[in-house]
């Protein structure tokens, strides 16, 4: 049985967590299932490791030309090299993060359309993992939505916001089921080099290319004034790089503009990122996945968010003030920065979100199952066969 999974990557490491997270809880219970990927550029060897098929495919709607020349393609070939194509897929699992929203615009949601479409039209289940939706108020991207949706299986929304999106959508049903984020549970690997004590700053390019023009302008003046109010309280703030090529170019424009020695940290592995993340004292960041791995980890940490996804994170898991607007005034940072250097305030953040974890990977546990037993239904072989 194939297993497709859309919406990872490896530059990326909360997408890269979100597929590590995937192989471990269902390649246990399905040990002859293969998970597919669609080739990225630069990405083969880490698919290889990871003993990934290859999709072959084709832009999204040119199904029937794709299929003709992948039956070119001699079995022995497609089986010697790991190709697989759409038809042979069984199962369809989305796990996209945040993509279907009018601040992405309606290119993925088509895109995504366009594919559930044929998923559905062959049979194949489709899956949207526990993720962000909307807001919709494009009339194109609600109708591709509507579609992506309606030939989805199981859809998990991974909020209370994203649950009123999408049942605003489409009504209430049994196959829309709100479920946390599921890398609270992947466990990270401690580094040789721990960061003990010290305050990880965690930049994201989206904070530039997705918010309004004003916003964006004021991110990396107040990042800097974060880090340096962190210096003058005595504490050792480095930068950690979360994402690709971007985040890393953004921390070193950081470096340089505040002008003193400040250390940025690059970790390819996303289990080794997040045990570095583990050692830390605390975390201002903006990349999601960089703050899930703090929260699950009882890391205290403050968020620069750029969507509904980081506040109803930090109200998963019990910690809403953890929220960091950019307008913040310097003594409301001065403040906030309190729950690093407060032995009392950390005592209760730890205690809130530790409690907050166990709650959350319940939920998480009842997701698997819904979707395992999903899978174990197409995995049946079918009466008569």
């Amino acid at each position: 049985m194939f297993i497709e999974l859309i919406g990872v990557q490896f530059e990326n490491k909360g997408a890269e967590l979100m597929l590590l997270a995937i192989l471990q809880r269902l390649k246990p219970e399905f040990p002859r299932a293969r998970f597919v990927l669609a080739p990225r550029e630069g990405d083969y060897e880490k698919r290889a490791i990871l003993g990934l098929y290859q999709k072959f495919e084709g832009k999204p709607g040119s199904g029937g030309l794709v299929e003709t020349l992948f039956g070119l393609i001699p079995e022995r070939y497609r089986k010697r090299y790991g190709i697989v194509g759409n038809r042979e897929v069984s199962f369809v699992l989305d796990v996209s993060g945040f993509a279907y929203s009018d601040q992405w615009g309606l290119e993925k949601t088509r895109e995504a359309a366009t594919a559930a479409r044929e998923w559905k039209k062959q049979g194949t289940p489709l899956v949207l993992l526990p993720q962000a939706f909307g807001p919709f108020t494009s009339d194109r991207i609600k109708r591709e939505f509507e579609s992506i949706a309606n030939c989805s299986s199981l859809v998990f929304p991974r909020d209370s916001v994203s649950y009123g999106h999408v049942t605003g959508l489409l009504g209430e049903s049994p196959k829309i089921v709100q479920s946390p984020d599921f890398t609270i549970g992947v466990e990270g690997i401690r580094p040789l080099k721990p960061q003990t004590g010290r305050i990880a700053i965690i930049p994201n390019i989206r904070m530039i290319d997705k918010t309004s023009s004003g916003k964006s302008e004021e991110y990396l003046p107040f990042l800097e004034l974060c880090i340096r109010r962190l210096a003058e309280e005595g504490e050792n703030p480095f930068l950690l790089v979360h994402g690709g090529k971007a985040d890393f170019r953004l921390a070193e424009e950081i470096k340089e503009s505040c002008g003193f020695k400040l250390e940025i940290e690059r970790e390819s592995d996303p289990l080794r990122l997040k045990g570095i993340i583990g050692t830390c004292k605390g975390m201002i960041g903006s990349r999601f996945h960089g703050l899930v791995s703090a929260l699950s980890q009882g890391v205290p940490a403050l968020a620069i968010g750029w969507s509904h996804k980081y506040e109803m994170l930090f109200r998963d898991f019990d910690f809403p003030e953890g929220i960091l607007p950019l307008e913040t005034d310097e003594p409301g940072l001065l403040e906030k920065l309190e729950v690093f250097t407060d032995p009392g305030r950390v005592g209760n953040i730890r205690e809130r979100l530790d409690a907050a974890k166990k709650r959350n990977l319940e939920q998480v546990e009842d997701m698997w199952q819904k979707v395992i037993e999903l899978i174990r239904l197409k995995e049946e072989p079918t009466p008569g066969n």
